[in-house]
């Protein structure tokens, strides 16, 4: 096989400029997927076997028990009397022992965590055990899951709602003690309700940085409860983190933030921030809108451009909420970002409650975004549906088309006894037709459920090229789906990127087949779903008789590959060339 050939480039690639590979493949060696896979630019793995009895890619098996999941989310506290449902099951899928499996960790609210580790016994090998906890009063609502240090192994960013704190991986599963990240606020009184977490290289420097959104923040136990900041920490040497402030224009009032995403939306490699905010009148806080002129009563959604590429200005981000179309005012919980339409542009898709409704945003290009949601009917709240929580775009049914998954759930009100909305809330899997609209095949994937559902992750389990579902509940045990299996063709694709980002996170990945069909996937860490992590993994499927694909991929550090001919049923892990 010829060498790979490439020529050098700049750490900065301006975009369109690409390092491209003349060569077909690096090197393929194939290997059984129990088998460790060895060192190598570019390795190939053969997938599992489909389980015996498995359905068609689509339709989802329920196995929680079968694997021994026996974890439960305790959404009431026994100890603490009076509370309100605390609606965190925090849930991460991610290698976190270094096996090559995925993992999965469950986060609790009164509880320390629950590892569903591996240990190299091969893909679904899970054995239970509990992350020790240094803390306290121990309670992860949220989490997301990357190599912050560079040393290959998954570290941990995680919240117990009011405190920030990271965990360094040790190898094996098991982490360091936590490690508790400040707040320059919280020396002058500030106290912080934290739901969501993401990671991604904001300034372009090599390491992750990490963006915070908050609800509320109040000064003291008694002070006057306010929409919350959004907090950004530059990351440094060895996981370490500093806060840095300035990189967000200030604002006279913030939001009311359930999820934030770091993800490049216009292509021009540096990360926008978006924000998925429930919305409220600033009245209902006690501010009079006349102290603040220009300013909408409505708070909602919001979205900052990234403008590093450009040289920054005063902030490193501007706010071009109104000018993108992305500002919707809704009650907005979770959400996902991925091109759904196929025209390789980042879509947005957020949640929201009745009477509201779920959004569909499709990017038309230069961060401009339509409002889609009734043309690809993609409104999911309906009568038996009161409650939209976690989303999420994958491939359910393998035919190169991202669908759409989103949980619904019970929300607890201001009175326990009131019920202003139904218990009984299934999640719905929305099947993508077309690339412009959307149709309910919730009974026939399986998915009908009566949990209270809130936190959805992705990550092919079993290793057999389809991703399955795992879905944290509040108020009782998770669910894990294990999608449909045959032999259609597909693709799986884990990176390692240049350390310390060695997960490569922010990375796009475009897989075109020889029918012309392109697919963008990109790499997050946090983000997309609510109070979770999905695997940073890649998952493509392509039509019957596609043998081989082209794979194109952009690193976050810029460095562009393409490799012609890659075969398909098979997992690759592709490390980034050497600048």
């Amino acid at each position: 096989m010829p060498p790979f050939r490439r020529q050098p480039e700049p750490r900065w690639r301006p975009p369109g400029l690409t390092l491209t590979s003349l060569s077909t493949v690096l090197a393929l060696a194939a290997c059984s997927a129990e088998d460790p896979a060895p060192d190598g630019p570019f390795i190939l793995e053969n997938g599992r076997s489909c389980r015996a009895g498995a359905p068609a890619p689509g339709v989802f098996t329920e196995s929680a028990e079968a694997l021994g999941i026996d974890v439960v989310h305790e959404g009431f506290s026994s100890e603490f009397a009076g509370l309100p449902l605390q609606d965190f099951p925090a849930v991460a899928i991610a290698d976190l022992d270094g096996d090559g499996a995925l993992d999965l960790l469950f986060g609790n609210s009164f509880t320390e965590d629950t590892l569903y580790l591996t240990g190299g016994r091969g893909p679904l090998g899970f054995q239970k055990s509990i992350r020790p906890s240094t803390i306290e009063f121990p309670s992860t609502r949220a989490v997301v899951v990357a190599d912050l240090d560079g040393d290959r192994r998954r570290d941990l960013v995680t919240t117990n709602g009011e405190q920030l704190f990271v965990a360094l991986g040790l190898g094996g599963g098991a982490f360091a003690a936590e490690r508790e990240l400040r707040v320059a606020a919280q020396s002058q009184g500030f106290r912080f309700l934290t739901f969501a977490l993401a990671l991604g290289d904001i300034d372009l420097d090599g390491t992750l940085d990490l963006a915070v959104g908050n609800q509320f923040e109040r000064v003291g136990l008694e002070g006057k409860e306010l929409p919350g900041r959004e907090l950004l920490f530059r990351g440094g040497a060895g996981g370490t983190f500093t806060e840095e402030t300035t990189w967000l224009p200030t604002r006279p009032v913030d939001d009311l933030t359930f999820l934030v995403s770091l993800v490049d939306l216009d292509g021009d490699l540096d990360l926008e921030l978006h924000e998925v905010n429930d919305a409220r009148f600033l009245w209902q806080f006690g501010i009079d809108i006349a102290d603040y002129p220009g300013l909408e009563p409505l708070q909602g959604d919001r979205l900052y451009r990234n403008r590093r590429m450009e040289g920054g200005g005063t902030s490193l981000y501007e706010d071009v909420t109104t000018a993108s179309g992305a500002g919707v005012a809704v009650a907005g919980m979770g959400g996902a970002i991925a091109d759904y339409s196929g025209d390789g542009l980042p879509d947005i898709f957020l949640t929201a409650m009745r009477k509201d409704t779920n959004k569909l945003l499709q990017n038309v290009g230069g961060l401009r975004f339509e409002d889609r949601t009734d043309a690809a009917g993609a409104d999911t709240l309906t009568a038996a549906h009161d409650v939209g929580w976690g989303a999420l775009f994958l491939d359910a049914d393998a035919d190169g088309r991202l669908d759409l998954f989103v949980t619904h759930g019970f929300l607890e009100g201001s009175d326990p006894d009131d019920r202003l909305n139904r218990d009984e809330q299934s999640n719905v899997l929305l099947r993508n037709v077309d690339g412009s609209r959307f149709e309910d095949v919730t009974a026939a994937a399986g998915l009908v459920t009566r949990d209270w559902g809130r936190t959805p992750v992705v990550g092919d389990l079993d290793r057999d090229g389809f991703p399955d579902l795992v879905v944290g509940n509040a108020d009782g045990p998770p669910r894990v789906f294990l999608n449909g299996c045959d032999d259609r063709p597909w693709l799986t694709v884990r990176l390692v990127g240049t350390a310390p980002n060695t997960d490569a996170i922010g990375a796009h990945l475009t897989a075109e087949s020889p029918d012309g069909t392109r697919q963008l996937r990109i790499l997050q860490a946090g983000g997309e779903g609510l109070f979770g992590a999905t695997a940073t993994e890649a998952y493509f499927a392509f039509p019957r008789g596609t043998e081989t694909v082209r794979l194109s991929i952009r690193f976050p550090t810029g460095t562009t590959v393409t490799y012609e001919a890659v075969p398909t049923r098979r997992l690759a892990r592709i490390t980034e060339p050497v600048q």
